[in-house]
């Protein structure tokens, strides 16, 4: 079951397209200094061949994460680097038996499986909508561009079920 309602992804969403270059590197000095492994991963698709575009999406999908969850006033620790990995080894894993394409997206039925597995199903399908670009990409790039957003949302779920209410 989903901890985060459609209407927060929403608020989220808007409230970063709304921000301008300078708050954007504010929530990334508190996002570094939070969660800089998630961060990390993020800008590293750089080094794999992605866009500075595509790049920008992907700090734009870290960015509408973080906003869902200070929107909801959870407080979260920071997510180690063997925690960040094991995200990324499920998601590899759902990916693989799936038979799905992060980049090129699944079948309606993978689909349906993969929501089933995933916490944050709101937060899921924004994600995927906001990755749509990536398949434009060089394919390698793409497959690395694709496989971080759906860390992220499983980086975030796995947060969220470890979080506390900061009030």
């Amino acid at each position: 079951m989903a901890f985060i309602q459609v209407e927060q992804v929403a608020q989220a969403m808007r409230h970063v397209r709304e921000m301008d270059p300078e708050r954007k590197v504010e929530r990334f000095d508190e996002i570094h200094a939070a969660q800089p492994t998630l961060l990390y991963r993020v800008v590293a698709n750089r080094h794999m061949g992605a866009s500075l575009e595509d790049v920008g999406r992907l700090l734009d999908i870290l960015l509408v994460c973080f906003e869902v969850l200070y929107g909801a006033g959870l407080r979260i620790r920071t997510l180690s680097e063997d925690e960040l990995e094991a995200c990324a080894d499920r998601v590899v894993q759902r990916v693989q038996t799936l038979g799905g394409r992060p980049a090129r997206g699944f079948s309606t039925p993978a689909l349906g499986t993969y929501l089933n597995d995933v916490g944050e199903t709101h937060l899921f399908t924004c994600v995927a909508n906001e990755s749509k670009g990536f398949s434009k990409a060089e394919p390698e790039a793409a497959k690395h561009l694709g496989l971080t957003a759906l860390v992220l949302v499983e980086a975030v779920s796995y947060l969220i079920r470890d979080a506390q209410p900061s009030h």
